[in-house]
């Protein structure tokens, strides 16, 4: 009989280390989903940081004879942020304040699924000597704002999220400076 007890106590003891086993196994995986998922909504957010920064400031400095150029503009432009007349989406955008408000939903590919993903672009003035500050009219400063929103995380995991801010300012000398020899 002790002999008896002693076997199935064994038993129930190894049960349980199997089931813990399982257990940790399982949440190791959901975690390297879950840090998976967070590095693909950073590189959504700094694919589209670069896309929206490497335009021009504004429509003032969107001009097809660079040479004629002369200086850095000094004064405020007096155009309203967001999209112009005739640009309906991201592949017309010639200007940084034309994505302000732009939502768009993009996937990722992950193993053999992939992961959908809600990027923002929000622009904005800002003070020209306190970039922190949202300033009440035009200035010569912007701020871009990419938010990115995991749209559909299983049950139980936050959804992934990324967020990055740049300030820009007309004086970008790689957009406005010709070749050189």
């Amino acid at each position: 009989m002790p002999q008896t007890l002693l076997a199935v106590a064994a038993l129930f003891c190894f049960g349980l280390l199997a089931f813990g086993k399982q257990r940790h196994e399982h949440d190791v995986a959901r975690h390297t989903i879950a840090i998976e998922a967070e590095l693909a909504a950073a590189d959504v957010a700094r694919a589209r940081m670069a896309r929206v920064s490497q335009l021009a400031f504004d429509e003032e400095d969107v001009v097809e004879d660079v040479a004629g150029r002369t200086g850095i503009r000094v004064e405020p432009s007096d155009s309203p942020l967001g999209s112009d007349a005739g640009e309906a989406g991201p592949d017309t955008f010639d200007d940084v304040d034309d994505w302000d408000d732009h939502t768009a939903v993009e996937a990722v590919p992950v193993g053999r699924g992939e992961l959908q993903f809600r990027a923002a672009v929000r622009v904005r003035y800002v003070e020209d000597l306190a970039p922190e500050t949202p300033a009440a009219g035009p200035t010569l400063t912007k701020e871009i704002e990419v938010s990115v929103v995991e749209t559909s995380p299983p049950a139980g995991r936050v959804p992934a999220t990324a967020t990055l801010r740049r300030v820009v300012t007309p004086a970008r000398v790689d957009a406005l400076a010709p070749d050189a020899p």
